[in-house]
Parts: C-alpha cells; sequence; structure tokens
C-alpha cells in the first residue's frame, strides 16, 4: 500500500530579503518543487512583503502578523510575541507532516509537527559582540537558538565545516546534522562579451575599462571590511601609467537588516582619500553581477568566517 503524500510547511518569512537566507530559499524553492512533485508544501509568507514573493506552485498561507516578519527578528529588534504566536498558530492549523526554518534567523516555535532547521553558520556565536550591538538582542539570539535546537528533529547546514563547528559549539551528534551544499544560480557562468559590463560601469560612472577588485555582501563587523578598505588603501595607488583600481561594493547598504557599519567604512574612504576609487552600487541583478564577477583583478572575501561563501562560487562559475 502506498504511504500518502506528505505536508511540508516552509517558513517563507526572509524570501523578502535580497541577500543570505533570502537568497538561499529562493535558489532551493524552483529546483526542490521540479524534483518533488509527490508531496504537497505549504509556504508561509510575510503578508507585509508579499509583493515581493516569486510564483511557485505551493499553497501560500499570510499569517495575520502585525510587524514585518524579515526586519522583526533583527539585530537591533526582535519579534513581538503575539506575532510568535499568530506564526505559530497558522502552521498548526495546516496539520502538517514536517515544518522546515530555512535559517535560524526566521524560526519561531511550533508545536505537533516535526521540523528541520538550518543552521547556516556559528558566526552569531563566536562574534556575538560583533554580530549583535546590544546585551538584550544578544541574549534573545542564544534564548532563540537553544530553544530552536531543542525542537528540531534535524538540522541543516551548508558546509562541511559549518556541520563540524555547529557540532563542536552545540555538542550536537553529527548525526543528527545534515549538509545540503549552496550552488551558484544558473545565471552565472562564462561570459563571452564585455560589452555589457563596460555598459554598466560606464551608467554607474567608472569609466568603461576600469581596472577593480569587487565585493559582494553585507556590511556588517564580521565582514572584515575595514581591514580590507586599508589594504587596499596600502597596496594601491594611481596605479600604471596613471590609471586609478578601484574597489566596486556590491550588497544593499542602505536596507540591511543586520547590525551595519557602513558609516564607519565610509569614513574610513574619506580618510585614506579613496572617494574616487571606492563605489558602494547597492544592489545589483545576478545578469549584471556576472559581468562584474568576470570583469574584476579578483573577488575579495574578507570575512572572519562565512558558512559557505557564495560569492567564491558565483565567481568561479
Amino acid at each position: 500500500m502506498a504511504s500518502r503524500p506528505l505536508r511540508i510547511g516552509i517558513d517563507g518569512t526572509c524570501l523578502a530579503l535580497r541577500r543570505g537566507y533570502g537568497r538561499f530559499l529562493r535558489e532551493l524553492m524552483p529546483p526542490l518543487l521540479e524534483l518533488d512533485r509527490t508531496n504537497e508544501y505549504v509556504l508561509f509568507v510575510d503578508r507585509h512583503a508579499v509583493r515581493d514573493i516569486p510564483e511557485l506552485p505551493v499553497r501560500i498561507v499570510e499569517p495575520a502578523t502585525r510587524h514585518n516578519q524579515v526586519d522583526a527578528p533583527s539585530a537591533r529588534g526582535n519579534r513581538a510575541l503575539g506575532d510568535v504566536f499568530t506564526m505559530g498558530k497558522s502552521v498548526a492549523a495546516e496539520k502538517l507532516d514536517l515544518m522546515y526554518f530555512p535559517s535560524v534567523f526566521s524560526w519561531f516555535p511550533v508545536r505537533g509537527v516535526k521540523t528541520a532547521v538550518a543552521f547556516h553558520d556559528t558566526i552569531a556565536e563566536r562574534y556575538a559582540k560583533v554580530v549583535f550591538p546590544t546585551f538584550k538582542t544578544r541574549m534573545l539570539w542564544k534564548l532563540k537558538v537553544g530553544l530552536a535546537r531543542r525542537q528540531a528533529t534535524g538540522i541543516v547546514t551548508v558546509s562541511e565545516w559549518s556541520k563540524r563547528s555547529l557540532a563542536s559549539w552545540f555538542k550536537i551528534p553529527e548525526e543528527r546534522i545534515f549538509v545540503t551544499p549552496e550552488a551558484p544560480s544558473p545565471e552565472f557562468g562564462p561570459v563571452l562579451s564585455d560589452a555589457p559590463r563596460r555598459a554598466w560601469l560606464k551608467e554607474a560612472g567608472l569609466p568603461e575599462d576600469a581596472r577593480y577588485f569587487i565585493y559582494v555582501g553585507g556590511f556588517n563587523p564580521h565582514k572584515n571590511l575595514r581591514e580590507m578598505l586599508h589594504a587596499f588603501a596600502d597596496v594601491t595607488g594611481e596605479g600604471d601609467a596613471g590609471k586609478p583600481v578601484h574597489f566596486i561594493l556590491v550588497g544593499d547598504y542602505q536596507g540591511d537588516t543586520f547590525h551595519s557599519e557602513v558609516s564607519v567604512l565610509q569614513g574610513i574612504i574619506k580618510e585614506r582619500g579613496m572617494e574616487d576609487r571606492v563605489h558602494f552600487v547597492g544592489f545589483v541583478p545576478d545578469e549584471d553581477l556576472r559581468n562584474l564577477y568576470a570583469g574584476s583583478i579578483a573577488l575579495a572575501i574578507p570575512s572572519l568566517e562565512e558558512g559557505f561563501g557564495l560569492p567564491a562560487v558565483e565567481a568561479a562559475a
């Protein structure tokens, strides 16, 4: 006798995030739904950001929360207890067999259902004072992570390095941790023409033939960008034949829910006289980012730690 299809819930409240966890889930969902056409999926989304949710062949549930669920569990905030209760109640009403959280960042407690929770790294534990600016947010994070670990039937992570780190830090048996590696979007690959890159550079206010390093990611203290900028200032000058070397910083530096130090970085840029060579360009779509990777001198990843380091495999593709 064939077993019945499973009802699998997925926490989609991070989908509105352009970076990190949001991108992870956006890249995961299409191939998952293509590979698994047997089971039924229920996606719980943030009704305050539902317009940013891609079209997917799943049941969409919008819990009646009062606050934006992306901003609430940020580096300086926390979810309202009423919203936590509302999210859990919505999950219970769907009679699920399994609930999957693509990141502990947006985890909330659920009852009566097995859960799989993704822990991407131990950065928030190893560098707590760097990631969370206040004692309150550090304690709330520690409490949430502890509850999530205890409730999780299984723990998912993105690399063997993170698996070993999680097992060591939290004393979790390795057999409870499952690795699902990340991969670049199909958008990334060899570039056959430099024309799109030259056009992008010109529109961004850089010379079409600019030589540049590139950084892609957030602007949080653990990304170690202060040291990167000082190193860049120390080793680059006007370059050959008076042609300066530029640094392009890709990432949403205005709407970041994580603890950001953009103002500190801007101060370093001004102090070292690099205003005309270091460029905050904001979010860049994949089709343009692919060209920027291909034309760069090198991709810089100066982070104190990364769970996976997706830009590295995007650039290598």
